[in-house]
């Protein structure tokens, strides 16, 4: 699961390989066998990255997650929404 919550925050699956301190194709293996477990995609790949689709959003508990290329404060910190 911290696997998925990375690549959801980063939206890229290498750029949260390298923050994890795991291979590209490792976190890949991962989050399709969480994929397979649920029963349904998570993401939403694209040329550009990964979007959380609704069964992903679902799952984080979130209903929006920021870019990451969006600046933030000082002391910002992710809260979630919940329904």
């Amino acid at each position: 699961m911290e696997g998925f919550l990375e690549v959801a925050r980063r939206g890229n699956v290498s750029r949260a390989a390298e923050a994890m301190f795991v291979t590209q194709p490792t976190l890949t293996a991962r989050l399709h066998a969480l994929e397979r477990e649920l029963g349904e995609p998570l993401f939403a790949r694209t040329r550009r990255g990964m979007k959380l689709t609704d069964a992903g959003r679902s799952a984080t508990g979130a209903r929006r997650w920021p870019t990451p290329d969006q600046r933030r404060p000082a002391g910002w910190c992710w809260v979630p929404h919940r329904r």
